[in-house]
């Protein structure tokens, strides 16, 4: 049969662009795995997530490993500007021993912020006195209401831990305008930060294994069915070689019921409120966000023109196709990673067509979307922290920013 067109489109169904009139159209799985996609007439674009209503929820064909952010930023106080000699202490982690500060005196004389800075700026380059400075590319520089800011290349996250002392005192600031939330509602209650199930199919697999964690195999009875993490198969089963012979999930047992049919309901009272309008999972303006994370750049010693902060915002704001122009697609939100990983079953399956996402864009020549992989979304969790899903234990995780995770572009179509 021929590729047959919907209006009703539905996971797994494919996203495509008629290359004559710049319109999109949505294409049946089955006629597209059937079938060779002509393309003098066709762009194949992506693959439908979710269709809610009229809205259809679909990811690009293609996606990529990128850091959240380049830079770590922190607000500088304590200098005095009197023209007279001065000096302030920078205490910096450095990658010949991350866990420890290596201080740096340095010394000013200036009467002016712009002196200031600018005596900041010829110290960070002095790789005699202070080559940590200068390898990881500290700058300085003037906020819009004349802080003055201090950043540099972010490879690890203990260099959030850097501090200022004997003169100088630094206050975490990078992007100050993007606010952090961690609130995600379980089905059973509970609130709060990491620990809701992104993916079921990768938690069941790391789950099910007895873990040596108190995190996620009780050490004191549970007695509330609110939990902030799932609770392995055998700790939940009273059956945990790392509990010392006592049975702490008798209660929870109770409500879910007995065995591995009780687990699994257990299990899914981990996953997030959807939809929901409260919290991370009610936070629906991805597009926006990532446009003003995406528009963000810096200057350093060593990047005189301006690049961008946000790498993983700036890729999904960037993409573009014969059809569809740049601004179309974004970092997803965390619903959107929950929506993208639902049904997502290679990883835990090595077979590309193991679901009918990942076979379509096997079959289109498109990324895979593993249930294995570290997905970025655009929602920050707290000060150094975004929210990815962690592709080792399958739930939702406040990840480093300066850490590479997979960026998979959204975006939303609304049926006519």
């Amino acid at each position: 049969m021929a590729i047959k067109l919907t209006n009703l489109p539905k996971r797994g169904d494919a996203v495509l662009g008629i290359l004559a009139t710049n319109k999109i159209v949505f294409a049946t799985h089955e006629s597209m795995m059937s079938n060779t996609l002509d393309t003098s007439v066709y762009e194949y674009i992506g693959v439908v997530l979710r269709r809610s209503g009229k809205k259809v929820l679909y990811a690009y064909k293609e996606n990529a490993s990128k850091k959240w952010s380049d830079r770590y930023a922190f607000k500088l106080t304590g200098y005095t500007l009197d023209g007279t000699s001065r000096t302030g202490t920078l205490n910096v982690r450095t990658a010949s021993d991350w866990g420890a500060a290596v201080a740096y005196t340095i010394s000013y004389n200036a009467s002016t912020l712009s002196d200031f800075v600018s005596q900041l700026n010829t110290a960070f380059q002095d790789n005699t006195n202070y080559p940590a400075l200068k390898t990881q590319d500290w700058y300085a520089e003037l906020d819009s209401s004349n802080n003055v800011v201090l950043h540099f290349a972010f490879s690890d996250y203990r260099q959030a831990s850097n501090t200022g002392s004997a003169g100088f005192a630094l206050t975490a600031n990078l992007l100050p305008n993007c606010t952090a939330i961690a609130n995600m509602r379980r089905n059973n209650g509970a609130t709060g930060g990491e620990g809701a199930i992104s993916s079921m199919e990768r938690a069941i697999a790391y789950f099910y294994s007895d873990l040596n964690s108190s995190t996620y195999n009780p050490t004191s009875n549970v007695t509330s069915i609110a939990r902030t993490y799932p609770i392995c198969k055998p700790g939940y089963l009273g059956t945990s070689q790392y509990s010392g012979g006592a049975d702490r999930c008798a209660d929870l047992r109770a409500v879910f019921g007995e065995g591995e049919a009780g687990w699994l309901k257990f299990m899914e009272s981990c996953l997030p409120i959807l939809p929901t309008d409260w919290g991370n999972m009610g936070m629906r303006n991805g597009k926006e966000r990532t446009a003003h994370l995406a528009s963000q750049t810096y200057v350093s010693n060593t990047q005189v023109t301006p690049k961008a902060l946000c790498p993983a915002a700036d890729y999904c704001a960037n993409i573009s196709t014969s059809v569809l122009p740049k601004g179309t697609f974004w970092l997803p939100t965390t619903e959107e990673v929950a929506y993208l990983l639902k049904g997502i079953k290679y990883g835990t399956i090595n077979d590309r067509n193991a679901d009918i996402v990942n076979a379509l864009q096997n079959k289109m020549g498109g990324s895979a979307i593993s249930n294995g992989s570290y997905f970025w979304s655009c929602l920050r969790s707290n000060t150094n922290n975004a929210w990815y899903a962690h592709g080792s234990y399958g739930f939702f995780y406040g990840g480093v920013m300066c850490y590479a995770n997979v960026c998979v572009p959204v975006s939303l179509y609304e049926l006519p």
